[in-house]
């Protein structure tokens, strides 16, 4: 007999979740998920975005789970951009 074991990661938090807008004249929020989350996208000030905020979230949580820590923990939206920029320009140059 053999056994199978399957491993399933189900995140979920419907506490800043929104409506898909499609009309691109009409602004979206950008208190859309919790800061350490943000894609950069939203943080510049984005009006508009579409379900790639979604995997840059789940690309952060991924490498919170792999590093045992947040990734871009900041006490301010510029910080958040600052953190984020400065980790990602560090990793391309290596």
């Amino acid at each position: 007999m053999q056994s199978c074991f399957l491993l399933c990661l189900k995140i979920c938090d419907f506490g800043l979740a929104r409506v898909e807008e499609p009309d691109q004249s009409k602004h979206m929020t950008q208190e859309v998920v919790t800061q350490y989350y943000r894609a950069p996208e939203i943080l510049m000030g984005a009006r508009h975005y579409s379900a790639a905020v979604d995997v840059w979230s789940v690309g952060c949580i991924f490498g919170e789970l792999l590093g045992r820590r947040i990734l871009f923990q900041a006490q301010s939206p510029v910080q958040q951009v600052c953190y984020t920029w400065h980790r990602n320009v560090s990793v391309s140059a290596q």
